[in-house]
């Protein structure tokens, strides 16, 4: 318990303007933030890295941040894909979230990562959704952390926009590994994307 309410003070202590020079707006930090703060008081994680994603951004953005609330130091900021089924038009910008089976849709809301194996693309993390009818079908789904040739950064420069996932959230093969050695096991992220829906029931932002 003592753990958790050192994590809930931490996160009170963290200016929302703190990693604006790199591009996380300071709206969606606060989402953040708040999120977590809440699944900290529920002892959802005892974790003091978290990740955020801004799906609002265009993919040929870094719009992924790894932080260490404890120390307030940027971890990781990276380029990262999203679904196919969020992008019809593959224009870079997504246009929807879904938590259905099949809809090769990005979802969205605060999840929490689980444990490591080796798929198809390699060393892959599952992800397991903390927010019910947004994204409780993540680890049914096969929404996980993995490496994709189409999000290296050489390949995004060229296209002006990431490639497409079916619905995961995919990351350069240059640093994937890293990354879900660091926030592996029980570590919370939060994907923001402005659908009503969810800013509007979700019990993390509302409660």
């Amino acid at each position: 318990m003592q753990r958790y309410q050192s994590l809930t003070t931490m996160v009170r202590g963290i200016d929302t303007a703190t990693f604006e020079g790199t591009g996380l707006r300071k709206k969606v930090f606060a989402k953040a933030l708040k999120a977590f703060e809440r699944a900290f008081m529920q002892g959802r994680s005892d974790e003091s890295v978290v990740t955020v994603i801004d799906y609002e951004l265009h993919s040929k953005n870094k719009r992924l941040w790894v932080i260490d609330l404890q120390t307030k130091k940027l971890l990781f900021h990276e380029y990262v894909s999203h679904g196919q089924g969020s992008d019809p038009n593959h224009d870079g910008i997504m246009d929807s979230v879904s938590n259905t089976p099949n809809s090769n849709q990005t979802n969205v809301g605060l999840m929490k990562t689980g444990e490591t194996y080796s798929g198809k693309h390699g060393n892959s993390l599952r992800l397991d959704g903390l927010e019910t009818g947004f994204n409780d079908n993540a680890r049914s789904r096969g929404i996980v952390v993995h490496s994709a040739s189409y999000v290296d950064d050489k390949a995004i420069h060229r296209a002006g926009k990431s490639g497409r996932s079916h619905g995961c959230p995919a990351l350069d093969p240059d640093v994937t590994g890293r990354i879900i050695e660091t926030i592996k096991d029980g570590n919370l992220v939060f994907a923001y994307y402005p659908d009503p829906d969810w800013l509007r029931r979700s019990t993390y932002l509302n409660n």
